[in-house]
């Protein structure tokens, strides 16, 4: 796409990381991306540089083409910001037959919803509760995966699940209360 791009900025001055991309839309040209689709920015150190160095990536949030240039532009956001900000309804619960006849494990929830957002997983702290129904209507992926590990501490009082994203990747840890 470096032959369409119009403008690429981004701010990374605060909390969140976002940006915008504008492209010149070619006649005839139909473009396959939209929201939350990934954006990367490189640069190459040179001719022979074939992969280059990754400058920040993004998912598209939103999408609007300009009147006066026929541009389309595209607001883009951290990845966290972009999981925090959507939201779906959501179902784990029992089931007769098949592999969560006893229950969801909250990294099985964390994994389930890690495809369906298409985002990495890095090392994942593994409760041994089982979560019997954890339903949620217009919940982020964030919050379910919280509640999902909430609900996983409920019978350990000395323990507490924290949540990072570091290297691109989400992961979980244990944290002991108390300096256990």
């Amino acid at each position: 796409l470096d032959n369409v791009v119009t403008s690429v900025n981004w701010d990374d001055s605060a909390l969140v990381m976002t940006g915008a991309i504008a492209i010149k839309r070619m006649p005839g040209e139909k473009y396959q991306f939209g929201h939350g689709d990934m954006v990367v920015a490189t640069i190459k150190n040179g001719p022979d540089d074939k992969k280059g160095t990754v400058l920040w990536s993004m998912r598209i949030n939103d999408t609007d083409e300009s009147a006066s240039s026929g541009d389309l532009n595209f607001n883009l956001t951290s990845p966290i910001d972009f999981l925090q900000r959507s939201k779906d309804d959501w179902k784990f619960k029992k089931e007769k037959d098949g592999k969560h006849k006893d229950g969801w494990t909250a990294d099985e929830i964390a994994h389930y919803v890690a495809k369906k957002y298409d985002f990495k997983i890095g090392g994942l702290a593994s409760p041994p509760h089982k979560i019997t129904n954890l339903v949620k209507e217009n919940a982020s992926p964030i919050d379910i995966i919280t509640e999902a590990y909430t609900q996983a501490t409920k019978n350990e009082l000395k323990k507490k699940y924290v949540m990072e994203w570091r290297g691109g990747k989400l992961r979980t840890q244990i944290h002991h209360k108390n300096g256990d």
